[in-house]
């Protein structure tokens, strides 16, 4: 077998450099979401009176919001990273 035969395809980095600017980008948005959440929610066990008498925004119920915005932030985060290491495709 020859390795003159075979030729190697070029290989589109475009779409690779597109999904992860959007996983990055996407990553800081809800970083920046849920720790503005959390900073508000933190605010809150220190002066109540942050909650302005609406039961939507009590702690108990702005808690999972944060979690789970933080979560989304910190879980795209190594997508992103593991799409530009490994060049990988989705």
């Amino acid at each position: 077998m020859s390795l003159q035969n075979t030729a190697v395809a070029p290989v589109d980095r475009e779409y690779e450099i597109t999904i992860v600017r959007f996983f990055t980008i996407m990553a800081v948005v809800w970083g920046i979401v849920g720790m503005s959440i959390g900073v508000f929610i933190a605010s809150q066990l220190a002066w109540p009176s942050l909650n302005f008498d609406i039961p939507w925004l009590t702690f108990s119920r702005l808690r999972p919001l944060h979690t789970n915005a933080v979560i989304f932030a910190f879980g795209a985060l190594p997508c992103s990273q593991r799409l530009t290491i490994c060049s990988a495709h989705l």
